[in-house]
């Protein structure tokens, strides 16, 4: 296993961030309707940072996360000394690509991730977590505007993770996280978005009213 800690960074995020973190929204949407407007998102992209450290080391990130559907591509530029790492997770297994090198393949991205880094992300979770929307198997808490505010999740593995989001921001018409913290295995992520980009949503069509069945006719 390659070593992850190749170079100890401070671990703390600069406030450069564009985006301006919202409090009281008053759009008057309830848990159900945030709940609903995420679940249409089919792709977005968030380009953003990422800190990630144990009790004795740590690195940071440039962080771009490309959602589409159940497929996530994640390219983390500036980690592990040098260069950047991509990682592609679908339907049909996960690759990672470090610094150049030619592709590894494996069947999860989480297990591949740590095996090539050491590096331990709940990837799978987040990819939900991070437009702040729950899993179905979350421990969520919310705050008074139906955004997330706390949860926990225990993994395949038996880990627990838990995740607070420390602020939110307006992008169109939706509520994303800004900042979020995620604790779990040893480790705290700190991620910090810089750019939404919401992509397409799936629009939900209306099931045709039944038929008035007439004797004698079809």
């Amino acid at each position: 296993m390659k070593s992850f800690f190749v170079l100890l960074l401070a671990l703390t995020l600069s406030a450069c961030s564009t985006l301006s973190p919202v409090d009281k929204p008053t759009d008057g949407l309830n848990q159900a309707q945030r709940r609903a407007q995420l679940q249409a998102l089919a792709a977005w992209q968030l380009r953003g940072r990422i800190a990630i450290r144990t009790e004795t080391d740590g690195i940071t990130a440039n962080l771009d996360w490309r959602q589409d559907g159940n497929r996530s591509d994640i390219r983390l530029a500036g980690a592990f000394g040098a260069g950047a790492t991509r990682v592609v997770r679908s339907a049909q297994g996960a690759e990672i690509y470090l610094d150049g090198d030619k592709p590894l393949y494996g069947d999860d991205a989480e297990s591949l991730l740590y095996w090539e880094t050491g590096l331990r992300i709940p990837l799978q979770a987040l990819s939900s977590w991070l437009i702040g929307l729950a899993g179905p198997f979350d421990d969520a808490v919310y705050d008074d505007f139906g955004r997330l505010e706390t949860l926990s999740y225990t993994d395949p593995e038996g880990i627990v993770w838990r995740a607070g989001f420390e602020e939110y921001t307006l992008v169109e018409d939706l509520q994303l996280p800004l900042r979020i913290q995620v604790r779990g295995a040893g480790f705290t992520l700190r991620l910090s978005a810089d750019e939404w980009l919401p992509g397409e949503r799936r629009v939900s069509t209306p099931a045709a009213p039944p038929r008035l069945m007439i004797p004698g006719r079809n």
